[in-house]
């Protein structure tokens, strides 16, 4: 069983569904993430309330044997869902770019679970099979690969780079220390991120890794930022 789904074999499985999805056309608009789902793979999507209603929005990917908590009728019923299934928290109806990543992120769970072909239910409670360290570890790798594919699918590499172009131009932009931009520069990703529909966050991800954030130490931005203010004491 092969669990090790690098970085690199996540974007090229997601690149790859891209290209075919678009039939090899080249992309000028955001990603058809709810088409990708429901044409393309065939997957059934449904709204529901999910019975922990403090939790912040999400999904669920069916397993078709282990039952999910959610509210039918104003009473809370434990429901098995047929395999495959994907279900969004009632409350994303209202929050497109929250609802297009997290189905995103449930479609790359799907997706994980073919090419690695692993049982879903193993991964989706602690039987005692294993011992719960290696689960939980198992479980962050898991929901680490979905961010990452959600991320591609949603901003693969030639929309984004084109995005980008037209916003910013061919010049990378400068991010100091670990995360640091200057403030018109945020502004210009905020612009990118809602022409194509997804967070500031997850777009900021993407600029990272396709290399068109360039680091520099925290030192410039001091000097860029401060440099020119007149001293009080």
């Amino acid at each position: 069983m092969n669990i090790e789904f690098t970085k690199a074999k996540i974007n090229a499985i997601c690149e790859e569904i891209i290209d075919s999805f678009m039939n090899g056309e080249r992309m000028d608009e955001p990603v058809n993430i709810s088409a990708l789902v429901c044409r393309f793979f065939k997957l059934n999507v449904y709204y529901v309330r999910f019975a922990d209603e403090e939790a912040e929005p999400y999904g669920y990917t069916s397993d078709g044997v282990t039952g999910i908590d959610v509210v039918i009728n104003n009473k809370k019923v434990k429901y098995v869902f047929p395999k495959n299934t994907i279900l969004l928290d009632i409350r994303l109806k209202n929050d497109e770019i929250k609802r297009r990543e997290v189905l995103a992120h449930e479609l790359m769970h799907y997706i994980d679970s073919i090419v690695n072909a692993y049982p879903v239910d193993i991964l989706m409670m602690n039987d005692g099979s294993i011992e719960f360290n290696k689960y939980m570890d198992m479980m962050k790798k898991r929901e680490w690969r979905a961010d990452e594919g959600a991320a591609i699918l949603l901003l693969p590499r030639e929309v984004l780079i084109d995005t980008y172009r037209r916003h910013i131009g061919y010049d990378n932009l400068k991010v100091f220390g670990n995360s640091i931009l200057m403030t018109e520069d945020k502004l210009k990703i905020a612009e990118i991120a809602k022409e194509l529909k997804v967070s500031y966050e997850i777009t900021v991800k993407r600029l990272y890794d396709l290399e068109l954030l360039e680091k520099h130490n925290v030192s410039e931005f001091l000097r860029l930022a401060f440099g020119n203010e007149d001293r009080a004491i």
